[in-house]
């Protein structure tokens, strides 16, 4: 009785173990680099992408508690990033991979972050009167934890750094 109850639990330690472990992959496994994490913008701002999806863009990384976008968002990279762009914005994937070898960016470090506004929080008060969707194409360099984003609505290029 006690090696078929001593087998038992073995056997669901094991199942345990091995559903755990397919189920947590981290993002960067995923080769999502950017959720998960906090980016400091060269101006100040913060991005904090969380794993749940959702984030915060604050104007100032020294003030969480005002002047900031909430909502969710969403990260594509790769030939998913390449193809968005061309079908929302006409941008042939051929410029796009031009401009990936003259800065040496590999697919899996080429990025659109779409980001879904539900609030733009300004003195306290929500001044967005209904949802907006800000999107940024660029690249990720590894060895700097560094971002390159260039804002698809403005143009604007803006570099941030894994805080």
């Amino acid at each position: 009785m006690f090696k078929k109850l001593s087998a038992f639990i073995v056997m669901l330690c094991m199942i345990f173990c091995f559903t755990a472990c397919e189920n947590n992959e981290s993002f960067e496994e995923k080769g999502d680099y950017l959720t998960g994490n906090s980016w400091e913008g060269t101006d100040g701002s913060l991005i904090d992408l969380e794993t749940d999806g959702t984030y915060k863009f604050y104007r100032s990384s020294a003030d969480k508690t005002n002047n900031y976008y909430s909502g969710t968002f969403e990260v594509l990279n790769g030939q998913t990033a390449v193809d968005y762009i061309v079908e929302e914005y006409g941008f042939s994937e051929e410029a796009q991979r031009t401009v990936m070898e003259k800065y040496r960016v590999e697919d899996q470090y080429y990025y659109v972050l779409v980001l879904n506004q539900n609030e733009c929080i300004v003195d306290g008060q929500n001044t967005l009167s209904e949802p907006t969707k800000t999107e940024y194409f660029g690249y990720y360099a590894i060895s700097d934890e560094h971002l390159n984003f260039t804002s698809l609505k403005t143009m604007g290029q803006m570099d941030f750094y894994k805080k």
